[in-house]
């Protein structure tokens, strides 16, 4: 019989790639073996990528809502004075925050206001209380005029400087719930306003002292105005301002917040004090948030004062 026929077949020659080939240009170099040399065009389309990369990234970490991690430090931001059943201990958590001077050695570390921002200001503010002094000694006409001028008015402007600069550092509008570059221009803004204040405190210091030079006559024939009497008056304004106001003003601001966002007894109270029904504004315009939306967010609406625990967190 006769055999079955047998087929060779040649192995084809080894043809080399094109190296202008797009599918041979796409393809990585070999490990150990250097790749081919790509051209200005595709360096560029390559650098394009990467910078749309880029700036993809960019764009979506500025436009990150913004947000407090923390929750406790989220929970004083919102101004929470209900924390627990003892109502002292839930005001020094108060005073620790929100009063000038003791802010500044037991402040949260992580609060949007920093204790070393307090501590700047509370500097700054004593600066603008000295000039005040000076100012009021040097142009005083009469010794009473002067001690009036520097334990009132004084006392009061240095609260008020003290306010400003705290409201300008915190930035409180866009610490949440805003875009991250709204909150980084509102932040070098607030800086810039800091800056400004730091000149208008070393300026009225500068013509403190200047005046003190060459102080006014007293009309009542008491001897002028002099540097020590105008240091003595700035520390009774300063510890007037540290010891009464901002503490006196801390102190009803806790009472009557802890007394809206309080639940009430009163089952007849609990629909305005939840929200459920709403009332206008000042003078009817808009809405009043309801006082115990804080109360709502933290401890819960179907708990009662029972719920608090018997401490506040520390």
């Amino acid at each position: 019989p006769a055999s079955p026929a047998v087929v060779v077949t040649e192995p084809e020659p080894a043809v080399a790639p094109d190296p202008a080939s797009p599918v041979v240009a796409a393809e990585p170099a070999a490990a150990g073996k250097p790749g081919r040399k790509l051209s200005l065009k595709e360096k560029a389309a390559r650098k394009k990528k990467q910078l749309g990369k880029a700036a993809a990234r960019a764009k979506e970490a500025a436009l990150e809502t913004t947000r407090i991690k923390d929750p406790f430090v989220e929970r004083l931001f919102d101004g929470c004075v209900v924390w627990s059943q003892d109502w002292k201990r839930d005001l020094w958590l108060y005073l620790k925050t929100e009063n000038p001077f003791i802010s500044t050695l037991f402040s949260h570390p992580d609060h949007p206001y920093s204790p070393a921002e307090r501590r700047t200001g509370l500097v700054l503010a004593t600066l603008y209380a000295i000039g005040i002094a000076f100012i009021f000694e040097a142009n005083a006409a009469n010794a009473r005029t002067a001690l009036i001028r520097a334990l009132i008015i004084g006392g009061m402007l240095n609260w008020f400087f003290d306010y400003f600069y705290k409201y300008s550092v915190e930035c409180p509008c866009v610490q949440r719930d805003s875009a991250a570059c709204v909150k980084w221009c509102a932040e070098k803004f607030g800086q810039c306003i800091c800056l400004i204040m730091t000149t208008i405190a070393g300026a009225i210091l500068l013509n403190g002292i200047i005046f003190m030079t060459h102080p006014k006559e007293r009309t009542d024939g008491s001897k002028k105005g002099s540097v020590g009497a105008a240091f003595w008056k700035f520390a009774v304004g300063m510890l007037e301002s540290i010891l009464f106001y901002s503490l006196v003003c801390s102190c009803v601001e806790f009472a009557i917040a802890r007394r809206g966002q309080m639940k009430p007894a009163d089952p007849k109270k609990l629909p305005v004090w939840s929200g459920k029904k709403r009332v206008r504004g000042l003078c009817g315009c808009g809405w009043k948030s309801p006082p115990g939306e804080l109360w709502l967010k933290w401890v819960g609406e179907d708990k009662g004062f029972e719920a608090l625990p018997p401490r506040p967190p520390t």
